[in-house]
């Protein structure tokens, strides 16, 4: 595939998708493993908790973005785009999985990482920030 024609990249229904202006290409998510970051091991945050306002399409209906709402400005923000009608809204749970989805992989992350971090460290290797056994539960707010 010459690469120079991807029009479009996504994840979805457990696939890897490639879209062209011809063609488009999927294969088993399960296959991109591999291909991860070092960073995207040790990570914990798969729905970027600390944002205001975070998407994506986990739990999401097909063609629709989960949006998760955290903070005051968030609010005002994400309000205002609705008022403005630069957003349509429609509960998660009409999803195929739902927030129960966005959850059960959000914690699933916390749980592989934290086994790489505990790994690193019981190697004497370096990790980005304090492991829960140090001072927090990173499960604590899934």
């Amino acid at each position: 595939m010459d690469f120079d024609l991807v029009e479009k990249m996504d994840i979805g229904k457990g696939k890897f998708w490639v879209h062209t202006q011809d063609d488009v290409i999927s294969f088993p998510i399960k296959e991109t493993h591999g291909y991860e970051q070092n960073g995207c091991k040790v990570c914990l945050d798969l729905v970027s908790e600390l944002s205001d306002i975070s998407t994506g399409s986990i739990g999401a209906p097909d063609d629709w973005s989960a949006v998760q709402v955290r903070t005051d400005i968030g609010e005002t923000v994400f309000k205002k785009a609705v008022d403005a009608g630069a957003i349509e809204l429609k509960p998660i749970d009409e999803g195929k999985f739902g927030l129960e989805m966005l959850t059960k992989l959000a914690k699933s992350k916390k749980e592989k990482a934290m086994k790489v971090i505990d790994e690193r460290k019981a190697m004497g290797l370096p990790v980005p920030y304090k492991a829960s056994s140090e001072k927090e539960d990173p499960l604590a707010n899934v």
